[in-house]
């Protein structure tokens, strides 16, 4: 006796496009281009900190656009990483050009978009949090008078990780219900053709047993009762056969289910 183990199918996982949101994408290219335009006519505090912040920060936001199928699960936080830091560092250094505060509820937005691991892009929006609080609060400090965010604003940086998560679970639904849809038209496509080649079973046999009658009537009719008789029990068996198939012994042997009868 032997056992068949069981089978394990491989489910389909979604592949990102370019743009995976382009809502997102319009917001990475917008920031970047009005930080650049506001940023030499702008006070920044520690601008050359500021600035290489900046940088680091509007190249993780483009590498964001893309879609990082390719890339393994830890490039994808280290990524993520690095853009919530940079982008929660320079949130208070450069809040006068009030645009460039976006980099990091972009950067924790894309978190929950990119991430599989939701508690890592959890972690990631909290650690981003607190560092722009934490920033914040080291700003007023060392500059009072720099008209800098309160501390507590950098609290919010978190929060649209919980948009992102919701957009990545959005397209999984999405494409758990195509790939279904199309399971189900591949599943009738072949049931159709099954039905197809049933029908054109049942019409071959149905062909069959005409034959055999017709030659039976006309054996009948020169006389030849007994090739007439075996004419009809093999029109009788094709039938049978039509609607519950061959026989186990005929299916081994391959024999004619009349013996005697002539070939």
């Amino acid at each position: 006796m032997t056992t068949s183990l069981p089978t394990t199918t491989s489910v389909p996982q979604r592949v990102e496009r370019f743009p995976d949101s382009l809502v997102r994408s319009v917001l990475v290219l917008a920031t970047i281009a009005i930080t650049a335009d506001q940023w030499h006519t702008s006070p920044i505090v520690w601008r050359p900190l500021a600035t290489a912040l900046v940088v680091l920060s509007s190249a993780c936001a483009v590498a964001s656009i893309f879609p990082w199928t390719s890339l393994p699960s830890w490039q994808r936080v280290a990524i993520v990483a690095l853009f919530a830091a940079s982008g929660a560092l320079v949130l208070p250094l450069a809040h006068s050009t009030w645009v460039t505060a976006l980099f990091a509820y972009l950067a924790t937005g894309v978190a929950g978009a990119k991430l599989a691991s939701r508690r890592a892009a959890i972690g990631i929006a909290v650690g981003a949090s607190l560092i722009a609080a934490a920033m914040s609060w080291e700003v007023l400090q060392a500059a009072p008078h720099s008209d800098a965010w309160p501390w507590w604003l950098g609290l919010t940086v978190g929060l649209p990780v919980y948009g992102g998560i919701v957009n990545r679970y959005r397209l999984d639904a999405v494409f758990a219900a195509q790939q279904a849809v199309d399971e189900a038209h591949r599943a009738a496509e072949v049931d159709a053709r099954a039905a197809r080649t049933e029908q054109e079973r049942t019409a071959q046999k149905v062909h069959d047993v005409v034959d055999q009658l017709e030659l039976a009537e006309t054996l009948m009719e020169q006389g030849a009762d007994l090739e007439a008789l075996i004419a009809v029990r093999r029109a009788h068996a094709v039938a049978a056969e039509s609607i519950t198939g061959p026989r186990p012994a005929e299916q081994a042997s391959g024999a004619d289910p009349l013996p005697g009868a002539p070939p």
